[in-house]
């Protein structure tokens, strides 16, 4: 299934125009949590801030994740999210403002059952054994409906 739930970094802005060139990185820390289990994870950010000029708009960058979830008897998940690309800054803009708001993005979930163990199988002297068995017990049985 793909579906929305982690995060990503779809709603950034810098609106510094004072602000200094450079890449500045950083970790989101999050955690996810299915059937009560609950997993920790991070995904990587980095935020380009171009030099000054009328092109000074940044991407910000959230790195691809993938990790898996242990659901016990219900089998794993695989989780995983690819790199994000987003708009993360803009000199235009003239508001000494940083804003950053994680949005969720499309995310793979793929269930995998747990092993189911083997049918037990009898050997041919098992099945011989049980076979004589039923066949002594129907025989009693009849024995007693007779008397």
């Amino acid at each position: 299934s793909t579906v929305n739930i982690l995060p990503l970094n779809g709603v950034t802005r810098e609106d510094n125009n004072a602000a200094l060139q450079g890449i500045y990185s950083g970790l989101l820390v999050c955690t996810l949590t299915l059937g009560g289990v609950t997993v920790p994870f991070t995904r990587s950010l980095s935020l380009n801030v171009p030099p000054p000029g009328p092109t000074g708009t940044g991407n910000m960058t959230t790195g691809a994740v993938s990790f898996t979830v242990d659901l016990s008897a219900q089998g794993t998940v695989n989780v995983s999210a690819p790199v994000s690309l987003s708009r993360g800054f803009d000199r235009a803009l003239s508001n000494p403002s940083f804003i950053i708001v994680p949005t969720l993005q499309n995310t793979t979930l793929l269930l995998a059952p747990a092993a189911i163990s083997a049918v037990p199988t009898l050997s041919g002297w098992g099945l011989t054994a049980l076979l004589g068995s039923l066949l002594g017990s129907g025989l009693l049985l009849l024995r007693g409906i007779d008397t």
